[in-house]
């Protein structure tokens, strides 16, 4: 089309520009009335040129010698750019394939990115609107034109995904294969072999899934970072270069928030709909978002898109054993859940195996329910003194219990405790009698299946979630070897844990119950004041927030916004 990319324009010699071979063609329409024919079938490397006719109507070949086919150069126009009706059509792209024009598309993105987003003297951050709605722009605007790619590669080849659609093992090992990874089925290896541009389209979708979970986990802020101590207005002349700038009125950022990176690059791996931005509007490219389109990268790329989630919630997750409050959810988490809801209105249900298409949606799917924490309390031969507890998860729907290995009082009368394998619980209430053995706290309990042949399973959120929890609740309860086990149990010597004081009737007497909860302040300062002792009261905090973010990132994965999701955010 002529629209040359401005790196093209810096790199390119001026002495070696000339006239091409598109050139000459136009030239000699536009000053001969002459049209380009070829010999069909032929190694002929020269056009021949015959007159157009009067009607000014080119037909096809040439009426004396129809062996003369009427050939262009591939072209396309304004149109096919506007409405991103060719992946390859765009103005100022770079590259003469799809793994070159992808690849620039990319390094466009990431170019400068660390001095786009942090303003490191005075001459940046002036207008933070401004600069945030450009990055809101190019993150749009790139990432919806490569996500044309993957629309391209499943229209233009659909007859050939169709022939490995009943094979799971085919689906899964798709882009493996394509890429050289691994060997594959004979089917896959003589389709790749046949269709080398399916080959290639392959390839240079799996980068893009795996470039859009980089984005999705870049480090930044998820709100711009602020300098309130140049909030100044400058005035004096005008003209030319100087001019009042009233944006510093309001303050001048250090660092952009890289939300729009991080949203963009998740919707173009969720949205069936593809879409180009004309103007400032997201606009849907009709070619692709009919009933012979709307696809999914999950369908073709499984593990790629398994992977993409699993780290953007790992990384967008800050937990540590000793952060306490300070432990933060980031905000493109909240989005996930109806982000991903979009796999729902692709067309692959309705091309691709059923349990396929399931076991990918199982990937990112939680039950989430309310129930009780029961504790048995467990006490010294006199019975005036709790050693630990026996906890178990009481299900008021199906009035059916299941044991929890780990159950631990903390100051205050907070839970903390570990469930089964494939099972998160975030106790909300403190805890609470209902008889002299038994007492209670209300919690949320997130519970998944897990496959035993699952091949997702491994790379999934659910994988990371529990990796998450387990680390978590480790810090807490083992530590060092000196966590809340190594103190709070029955083979601990009571001259050393007295343990927690239980007194006749504390069920209905809110004294006792209150001189209970000051035993347990009592038994922890002895607990911390062991010598060398790493423990800290930190720790146990900070856990106790990790589980509540990992249940409510699971919570949010399914649709669910628990109330408790506004405190783990900075806001």
């Amino acid at each position: 089309m002529g629209y040359r990319h401005p790196v093209t324009e810096i790199l390119e010699d001026p002495a070696a520009i000339a006239p091409g071979p598109q050139d000459m063609l136009t030239l000699r329409y536009l000053y001969n009335q002459e049209y380009a024919t070829f010999r069909r079938g032929s190694d002929d490397e020269e056009f021949t040129f015959e007159k157009v006719p009067a009607s000014g109507v080119i037909p096809s070949a040439n009426p004396d010698k129809p062996q003369f086919a009427t050939s262009y150069f591939p072209q396309c126009n304004d149109f096919d750019a506007s409405f991103g009706a060719d992946p390859y059509c765009n103005r100022f792209d770079r590259g003469s394939d799809a793994e070159s024009i992808v690849k620039n598309y990319f390094d466009d993105l990431n170019a400068n990115m660390v001095s786009r987003i942090y303003a490191f003297t005075d001459s940046r951050g002036g207008n933070t609107e401004e600069a945030e709605s450009y990055l809101w722009w190019k993150s749009l605007t790139t990432l919806g034109r490569i996500r044309t790619f993957y629309d391209h590669m499943r229209q233009k080849f659909e007859p050939e995904i169709r022939t490995i659609s009943d094979s799971d093992r085919d689906l899964y090992e798709f882009s493996r294969v394509c890429t050289g990874e691994i060997e594959g089925s004979s089917l896959l290896r003589g389709i790749f072999k046949t269709k080398p541009e399916l080959k290639e389209l392959c390839k240079v979708n799996r980068m893009a899934v795996r470039e859009m979970m980089n984005l999705m986990t870049i480090p930044g802020p998820d709100r711009s970072r602020m300098n309130w101590d140049r909030a100044v207005t400058p005035g004096g002349l005008t003209g030319g270069d100087a001019d009042v700038d009233y944006s510093r009125i309001w303050g001048t950022h250090t660092a952009l928030s890289v939300m729009p990176l991080k949203l963009s690059a998740m919707n173009a791996l969720t949205t069936p709909y593809p879409w180009v931005m004309l103007g400032g509007w997201m606009f849907p490219v009709p070619r692709y978002s009919g009933a012979d389109g709307l696809f999914s990268y999950s369908t073709m790329f499984p593990l790629e898109f398994t992977e993409a989630f699993a780290s953007a919630v790992e990384k967008n997750l800050k937990l540590s054993s000793s952060m306490g409050n300070s432990a933060t959810m980031g905000m493109i988490i909240t989005s996930m859940g109806q982000l991903i809801d979009q796999q729902s209105w692709a067309n692959d249900s309705t091309r691709m195996p059923k349990d396929f298409i399931e076991n990918i949606r199982n990937q990112t799917s939680f039950r989430l329910s309310m129930k009780a924490v029961l504790l048995q309390m467990k006490t010294r031969e006199d019975k005036s003194r709790i050693t630990h507890f026996e906890g178990e998860l009481y299900d008021p729907n199906t009035d059916r219990t299941q044991r929890i290995p780990e159950s631990f009082v903390l100051p205050g009368g907070k839970l903390i405790v570990r469930a089964a394998s494939r099972n998160f619980v975030y106790p909300l209430t403190k805890i609470m009698f209902l008889s002299d053995e038994l007492a209670y706290a209300w919690a949320y309990h997130v519970e998944y299946d897990d496959k035993h042949d699952d091949v997702l399973a491994a790379h999934s959120v659910k994988a990371t979630l529990e990796k998450l929890n387990n680390s978590i609740l480790d810090s807490c309860i083992r530590g060092n070897n000196d966590g809340l086990a190594s103190f709070f149990n029955s083979q601990a010597e009571g001259t050393t844990y007295p343990g927690f004081l239980l007194m006749s009737g504390i069920a209905g007497d809110p004294e006792k119950q209150l001189r209970f909860l000051n035993s347990i302040k009592e038994n922890f300062a002895i607990y911390y004041a062991i010598p060398n002792n790493s423990a800290t009261p930190a720790q146990c905090e900070s856990a106790v927030r990790g589980v509540g973010m990992i249940v409510s990132t699971a919570a949010l994965l399914n649709g669910y916004f628990l109330p408790e999701v506004l405190d783990y955010l900075v806001k």
